[in-house]
């Protein structure tokens, strides 16, 4: 449930590098329009070279909150920096590489995509356990 404009977020600035968790509740639209606000404000608040997005806890997510770091990813690469989606969910995997927008992240624990965007999975694409962390 939203936290009525508490903290959603939890963060750390490391090296110029914004690490961020985003919890299970921003599945919840109100806490992920709280979400988007926070997340909104920490990457002006502190202008870091890269973001880091745990999802870890994530099983679904509202679309504006995905809206935004599509936002944030493409002004990163812009800039030269980057934003990595660390945990990312098969599922939201597969909404970036449909989207064609995975190529703005980097996912560490995502298993290599197909050369071609028609071509069937092979075993080696095989999602990596979704337990693994990086």
């Amino acid at each position: 449930m939203a936290s009525g404009g508490g903290p959603v977020l939890s963060f750390e600035l490391r090296q110029d590098v914004l690490y961020v968790r985003l919890p299970a509740e921003v599945a919840d639209w109100e806490t992920a329009r709280e979400a988007v606000q926070q997340l909104q404000s920490l990457v002006r608040t502190h202008s870091p070279n890269a973001l880091a997005v745990d999802l870890q806890e994530v099983l679904h997510m509202q679309s504006e909150l995905l809206g935004v770091l599509v936002a944030i990813a493409r002004d990163a690469v812009a800039a030269g920096g980057y934003v990595e989606l660390q945990n990312c969910p098969k599922a939201l995997r597969e909404v970036l590489r449909v989207t064609r927008v995975q190529s703005l992240f980097r996912m560490p624990d995502a298993a290599p995509q197909p050369s071609r965007p028609d071509a069937p999975p092979s075993a080696a694409d095989a999602a990596p356990d979704e337990n693994t962390m990086v």
